[in-house]
């Protein structure tokens, strides 16, 4: 809700779902998602499900832009947790941990690069919010291929300065013609 508050803040509108969002949204997440914007899809472990989301949000015609929060990062999280069980479990070892942790840093590139896809398939933009972040963390992923970026800011208000920023300047462009 923070974010939401953030985008009336900055004079963004975060749109109510229609109910084919809804519908569509309901065959991919459990029943007490918020059914709301903005969507929570609920903790859910399985990687494709912010990957389904984010491309049902970006093919419904009431989406201009999307910021997601709490998918970047996560690997930040789980990698303290692999890290404690290492310490504690005499019968996990490093290896094992890396293996663990190197699945995934894998997920986490994937759905940067899905994300980054989306954008470009779509021509909308996406705007991560990674409140964990590391050594090994960016702001900016490039890919080969594709003239866009995945952009990740560090808090929800950074990357609605940014949204509303490239707002005002579609604006700009728009009366100048």
């Amino acid at each position: 809700m923070i974010t939401t508050d953030l985008c009336a803040d900055y004079g963004l509108e975060v749109p109510d779902l229609s109910d084919d969002i809804i519908d569509r949204l309901n065959q991919i997440l459990p029943t007490f998602w918020s059914h709301g914007n903005p969507v929570d899809i609920v903790g859910e472990g399985d990687p494709e499900i912010p990957k389904t989301c984010m491309e049902e949000l970006l093919k419904w015609e009431g989406c201009d832009a999307v910021i997601h929060l709490g998918i970047h990062g996560k690997r930040v999280l789980a990698n303290k947790m692999i890290d404690a069980v290492v310490k504690t479990d005499p019968t996990l070892d490093e290896k094992s941990g890396r293996v663990f942790k190197d699945s995934i840093l894998a997920l986490e590139e994937d759905y940067v690069k899905y994300i980054v896809e989306l954008t470009r398939k779509y021509g909308k933009p996406v705007l991560g919010v990674s409140l964990l972040t590391d050594e090994i963390s960016r702001t900016l992923y490039r890919y080969d291929n594709n003239p866009y970026k995945g952009v990740f800011f560090p808090s929800p208000e950074r990357a609605v300065k940014a949204l509303s920023g490239m707002c005002q300047y579609a604006g700009w462009l728009r009366d100048r013609s």
